[in-house]
């Protein structure tokens, strides 16, 4: 278990610092050679900030967690599920650049189409 919990902590720490750099400088915590190989990036430097805020709040929600595995408390798996929440929605209200069609759409925009999409056959 303490390995495991090191590890977590080690993630949750590194998610916070990536999510810092983001919310202050509105660029990626990673180097352009690795973002340019993604499929999608946020599309302006607001949405780099907001990123960077859903890392913050999920390193919170994870750190929560690891706090709630040894207590067991109610409030405390509330509040983490509501740090996930919160991180969940800005994640989605950010922008995206997909390269493989050229658009820029919100995380909203993706999941409505997503579902409006025609299954497709094989």
């Amino acid at each position: 278990m303490d390995v495991v919990l090191g590890i977590a902590t080690i993630v949750l720490v590194l998610m916070f610092l990536s999510g810092l750099f983001g919310l202050i400088t509105g660029r990626p915590a990673y180097p352009e050679s690795l973002a340019s190989r993604l499929p999608q990036r946020p599309a302006a430097s607001k949405d780099y900030r907001l990123v960077g805020a859903t890392a913050i709040f999920g390193a919170i929600a994870i750190g929560l967690n690891l706090v709630n595995a040894e207590a067991a408390d109610l409030s405390l798996t509330v509040a983490s599920a509501a740090f996930f929440t919160i991180s969940f929605v800005l994640y989605l209200s950010a922008r995206f650049y997909d390269r493989r069609d050229g658009q820029v759409r919100s995380g909203w925009q993706s999941v409505r189409r997503a579902f409006q999409q025609p299954p497709t056959s094989h």
